[in-house]
């Protein structure tokens, strides 16, 4: 059985499957706080009950779970103080070290430090906890506490820890090097101490037999541990990003675009990460683009699931233009805030009507600029996507996912909302369950629904698709002179 623990922010999903690629369970428990009991806590409830009656059955494990967040353990593994999550940031800290020449050379290799890098917030907590830092024996992503929990015995002191790749990426990794490792010049720079840092190992890569006692208690005992990865990979290859030039859109609060790739190219509007299976995985973010969707339907009283149903009927260009911000890519410029174009009344419409003409232009808008964003990782790698993979939560509506197919004028495969297949990747190729990437595709990573441009949105589209980069642009202009 193939044990894939997917710990988010709100939540964690525990999936088992079987080698046909077979979803035997999958269970969910929320997340109340952010803190390494809550953790242990949510696991233990989301635990799948095959796996206690498989027990004579050879168990393979691993986990993924959120980019950049961290934790200061003792020599045991045991949390000194609560977690430091992704989200949190360190102005303060930021402002000391931008300028720093090593900070300046490690974003030129593609590892864009901010105030919410790992880095910015470890540095911080130094300089204003100095014995907390003394203490640490271990700086350690989320992913990788959990995968020692489950390896080492309770009172035992952790030796030996390796984290992989693509958790440590965000802690100052040289990606450029043949064989990735840490950038030392910025840590000598700002004072860490590197050895407090675990060792590095690719994903999918054998860790330990599981012995300790919390394994054994929810049914893990003497499985198979191997190393797991960062969520945002995770869901890029549950999402069918396994060759070079394949693209997915994870479409959530935000929408996170990602195309497999051979090279890195610096571009203020890409970061990086290293892709599991060779190269790497070029990526573009917007701002809280589908946020606003959400929040639209919330502030009409809209059920999601009454969404299709108000915006099909709407004529094609009765639609309001939503433009998303442009706080993040391509911009990058806070000043430039959402915007609706077009606006105009008409006393004759139901409230119905008038409210699906603000949906369908939140999803036009939405479309372009994944479209946009899209057509620049593939102007910047001279390659071609054939088809564009679609998961997360704002891929439930189908008339949504028809103009997306329209506007980006090539077929999307939808994939479910769930990323524990994205782990399992690495784990079938390295310990040869698997020998032929396409064989694990056929199995593994099945789109739940494809769906081809329509011709005529295509059409009605294309001037308006032509149009958008200047849209955003003068729209730049517009908000700049308002400040």
């Amino acid at each position: 059985m193939l044990v894939s623990i997917d710990l988010g922010t709100s939540a964690v999903k525990v999936a088992v499957y079987n080698l046909d690629g077979s979803l035997l369970e999958l269970n969910k428990h929320q997340i109340q706080r952010q803190d390494p009991e809550e953790w242990i806590h949510a696991i233990e409830k989301a635990i799948p009950r095959v796996l206690k009656r498989g027990a004579d059955q050879e168990v393979f494990v691993t986990v993924d779970s959120t980019s950049g967040s961290f934790l200061m353990v003792d020599e045991y593994g045991n949390p000194l103080i609560k977690p430091s999550m992704y989200y949190e940031k360190d102005i303060e800290a930021y402002n000391l070290i931008k300028e720093k020449e090593a900070i300046k050379e490690l974003s030129q290799r593609g590892v864009i430090i901010d105030p919410s890098s790992p880095l910015t917030r470890l540095y911080g907590i130094k300089k204003r906890f100095p014995n907390l830092y003394a203490k640490t024996k271990w700086i350690v992503p989320v992913t990788t506490w959990l995968l020692y929990r489950l390896c080492i015995r309770e009172g035992e002191k952790w030796i030996n820890i390796k984290t992989d790749f693509t958790n440590a990426l965000k802690f100052g990794l040289d990606i450029l090097k043949e064989t990735p490792r840490y950038f030392t010049r910025v840590y000598d720079e700002l004072e860490l101490d590197i050895n407090k840092m675990p060792d590095l190992a690719p994903s999918g890569e054998f860790i330990c037999k599981a012995k300790s006692r919390w394994s054994e208690r929810i049914g893990l005992y003497n499985s198979g541990v191997y190393q797991g990865m960062t969520d945002g990979v995770a869901s890029a290859l549950a999402s069918g990003v396994l060759e070079l030039g394949s693209v997915s859109v994870y479409s959530g609060s935000t929408t996170v675009i990602k195309m497999a790739t051979k090279k890195l190219i610096t571009h203020p509007s890409v970061y990086y990460h290293l892709h599991p299976l060779g190269g790497y995985l070029a990526s573009v973010t917007t701002g809280f683009t589908g946020f606003y969707l959400s929040w639209m339907c919330e502030l009409f009283s809209i059920e999601m699931n009454k969404v299709d149903q108000l915006v099909e009927n709407i004529k094609i260009g009765d639609e309001f233009l939503f433009i998303p911000p442009g706080d993040r890519a391509p911009f990058y410029d806070p000043s430039i805030n959402a915007s609706i174009l077009g606006l105009k009344i008409s006393e004759n419409e139901t409230r119905e009507y008038t409210i699906g003409r603000f949906l369908r232009g939140f999803m036009i808008g939405l479309s372009l600029a994944e479209n946009y964003l899209i057509h620049l990782l593939e102007k910047l790698f001279e390659v071609k996507a054939v088809e564009i993979g679609l998961s997360g939560g704002g891929v439930k509506s189908k008339v949504h996912n028809i103009l997306r197919a329209s506007i980006y004028r090539r077929t999307v495969k939808i994939y479910p909302d769930v990323i524990n297949t994205g782990p399992l990747v690495p784990v079938l190729l390295k310990t040869h369950l698997y020998s032929n990437l396409n064989a694990i595709k056929e199995k593994f990573i099945k789109p739940i629904e494809t769906i081809r441009p329509d011709p005529s949105l295509q059409e009605a589209y294309s001037k308006l698709r032509e149009k958008y980069s200047n849209i955003w642009s003068i729209l730049k202009e517009i908000y700049n002179n308002l400040q």
